[in-house]
């Protein structure tokens, strides 16, 4: 691992490609969802690397995700008992 790839925990539960041209990998040991390009290349983190929490900056075990039509990223946060939506701006 280089400086700019995550520690992602050994509960990752989905890698989805294709979302919007992208690899989106859901780790819910270390309440992250990570993006990346095709290529491995790490292009942004979010949520706080192994703290849960149930606000705008954490999450609590992402375990799943998907995108609609218009790109916006949904994330299933299990723990936390919500859907987040992203708009396709995020990126």
């Amino acid at each position: 691992m280089n400086d700019t790839t995550p520690a992602i925990s050994t509960q990752t539960l989905r890698i989805k490609s294709r979302l919007n041209d992208n690899v989106w990998l859901s780790d819910a040991g270390g309440h992250q969802v990570h993006k990346f390009s095709h290529d491995g290349e790490l292009l942004r983190s979010l949520g706080e690397a192994g703290i849960q929490g149930n606000d705008n900056r954490h999450f609590a075990q992402p375990t799943d995700i998907a995108a609609d039509a218009e790109g916006n990223i949904y994330l299933v946060d299990i723990a936390a008992k919500r859907v987040s939506k992203f708009l396709k701006t995020i990126q």
